[in-house]
């Protein structure tokens, strides 16, 4: 489990404001749809999701260095298709900062439907 929270810790939990939270999630027992690929006992990939409803909530996925665009990939959304699916959850629900490309690409291969879209304001403080 440390090395899981560590993995989720350092490539995802502090990528930029919609993740400030994730860092949490890596531990949390909630995550019942969690698959995790070791390689001589190392984690090389983790995805952290829950069952609510009929929908599988990935909160993030992360593939550790060496092994990006591998078949940890493949392997670690068949074993969360599958978990989700005896589940009972028959559509999954995920989100992306415009930096996770992988992610991206898969929506589009997916043909997810893009269900909302956050915006980012800002205004000075000083002339309140």
């Amino acid at each position: 489990m440390d090395q899981v929270a560590r993995l989720h810790a350092e490539y995802v939990a502090q990528e930029g404001e919609l993740n400030q939270w994730r860092g949490l999630v890596a531990r949390s027992p909630e995550m019942e749809m969690s698959p995790v690929v070791m390689i001589d006992g190392c984690v090389a990939g983790i995805l952290l999701g829950q069952i609510e409803g009929a929908t599988a909530v990935v909160r993030s996925r992360v593939v550790a260095p060496g092994y990006h665009g591998s078949w940890v990939n493949a392997m670690l959304l068949a074993e969360a298709l599958d978990i989700g699916w005896a589940g009972g959850a028959r559509r999954a629900r995920f989100s992306y900062t415009n930096s996770s490309r992988d992610t991206q690409k898969l929506a589009i291969r997916f043909r997810a439907e893009i269900t909302s879209v956050v915006a980012r304001y800002t205004r000075p403080v000083g002339n309140l």
